[in-house]
């Protein structure tokens, strides 16, 4: 039997540099060039493009696990893309020349990346389906769901969105407006299906923001 001997993906990272962001620190802009690839460690990064206008079109949250940016990484072309941390972010950063030859190292390695990008995909494919519901009940509790699905953690209460999630980041991320948000948060909270702890939403009854938009 041969043995695998395939260096992680976070193994990869963690032989770059280390770095630090605060709330509102850019880590990729939209236009300058980046030779990098980022993996985060800890804390949470929003990925957005601006309209015409100056909005803020957010495309998906990163938080721990996450590479980016992988079309720059994987064909070296250039994005329109924001990412810009949340909250106080580690990341870790490797060159574009350190993230080929990892890929083109084995096939090992190469399926570990690969399965790293599709389940990033699959993050944006859930995006997408989310804005597919016509209701704000049924675009937030989706919304919600998929949150505590990649960034929940089992409480006592129910389940928390271990995430700095405004109803602003909200509303820009499921296309409403912030009172339609704020309207529909107040409703959940109100019958006892979601709760706040400070900047974090808890989800106390799972089942029911489950049947919202079915």
């Amino acid at each position: 039997m041969v043995e695998n001997k395939a260096i992680s993906v976070y193994k990869l990272f963690t032989n770059g540099e280390p770095i630090e962001y605060f709330k509102g620190e850019i880590v990729v802009d939209g236009i300058s060039e980046t030779k990098s690839v980022y993996y985060i460690e800890k804390g949470y990064i929003k990925v957005y493009s601006i309209s015409n206008e100056g909005e803020e079109l957010i495309k998906v949250i990163g938080g721990p696990g996450d590479v980016f940016p992988f079309v720059r990484a994987y064909l070296g072309s250039q994005t329109s893309l924001f990412y810009e941390a949340m909250d106080k972010v580690f990341v870790w950063r490797i060159t574009s020349n350190q993230f080929q030859s990892y890929i083109h190292m084995s096939i090992e390695q190469s399926n570990l990346m690969a399965k790293k990008l599709a389940r990033q995909y699959a993050i944006l494919v859930n995006r997408i389906d989310n804005l597919e519901y016509k209701k704000a009940s049924d675009r937030i509790a989706y919304c919600l769901l998929i949150l505590a699905q990649r960034f929940g953690i089992s409480i006592q209460e129910g389940i928390l969105i271990d995430a700095p999630l405004t109803h602003d980041v909200l509303a820009n991320t499921v296309k409403l407006a912030r009172e339609s948000v704020s309207r529909e948060f107040e409703r959940l909270e109100g019958l006892g299906i979601i709760d706040r702890q400070g900047r974090y939403i808890v989800i106390k009854q799972t089942e029911q923001l489950s049947t919202v938009f079915k």
